[in-house]
């Protein structure tokens, strides 16, 4: 008898162990692969990975009862690097749509986003009344290739669009006159909230769109699919994803 039940104790083992070994590509550790720089959420502090998405990663790690390892990727590699299994998780404030859902799963939505516009501190009254973005008689900066872009070209176009590389060569461009607004990711104006060194710069907080906010799996993985969905579905009902949300998030809308 002892010797049957130590036979299915070591069955029950080596089952767990294939199982888990399914889940993620590694086994025992789940790989997330992050483009470290968008505060609030993911950034490098002191070489460790902080803010609202390495929060969610710890914490699904935990109950999956997985190591976790981060891999660092540019922002172009990242869909590939889940297409391709290089990584079992993708997190980099992913905006859900439908081109990228016939490539990669949408785990549930953990945050609700939108494009915002960003003036000079010093322009409110003159820049944040209704309508004023939409007039025709404003220079507007967007990121090439961005949701903001593609907004501005379809929704505001009577502007002159002004077209930027990145973030910082576009608050340059306000600094420097050259746009009245830069439309962009709403995490760009949550950033600027915490960063002590933009009190210049000022986002209007207003919803220019709605966007969802969700983290990616391979869809040829079923198993981590269900495991990280049912674990959302419940921290939702249980307040938690609120609760973490608003721990990293604290911009408020200062212009009505």
């Amino acid at each position: 008898m002892r010797f049957l039940l130590g036979c299915l104790g070591f069955y029950l083992i080596c089952c767990a162990s294939i199982l888990q070994a399914a889940l993620t590509i590694k086994s025992g550790v789940l790989m997330v692969g992050v483009v470290p720089g968008s505060a609030p959420l993911l950034y490098l502090e002191n070489n460790e990975y902080a803010g609202l998405e390495a929060d969610y990663a710890r914490l699904i790690a935990n109950e999956l009862k997985l190591e976790l390892e981060f891999v660092k990727f540019n922002k172009n590699e990242l869909i590939n690097a889940i297409e391709s299994n290089k990584v079992d998780l993708i997190m980099n404030g992913l905006n859900v749509t439908p081109s990228l859902s016939h490539k990669i799963h949408f785990l549930p939505t953990y945050l609700h986003s939108s494009q915002m516009a960003i003036i000079m501190y010093d322009n409110i009254i003159r820049l944040s009344g209704r309508g004023q973005l939409y007039r025709g008689d404003k220079n507007i900066g967007v990121i090439r290739y961005s949701t903001g872009e593609k907004l501005v070209e379809q929704e505001i176009a009577d502007g002159t669009i002004k077209k930027y590389s990145n973030v910082e060569q576009a608050f340059a461009a306000l600094r420097n006159n050259e746009i009245h607004y830069l439309i962009h990711d709403a995490p760009t104006s949550w950033q600027l909230a915490r960063d002590l060194n933009a009190k210049d710069l000022q986002s209007l907080y207003k919803p220019l769109t709605k966007d969802e906010l969700a983290f990616a799996v391979n869809k040829n993985n079923p198993l981590l699919i269900q495991k990280i969905g049912r674990l959302f579905r419940n921290w939702s009902k249980q307040g938690i994803i609120e609760m973490m949300n608003r721990r990293w998030i604290k911009a408020k809308m200062l212009v009505n």
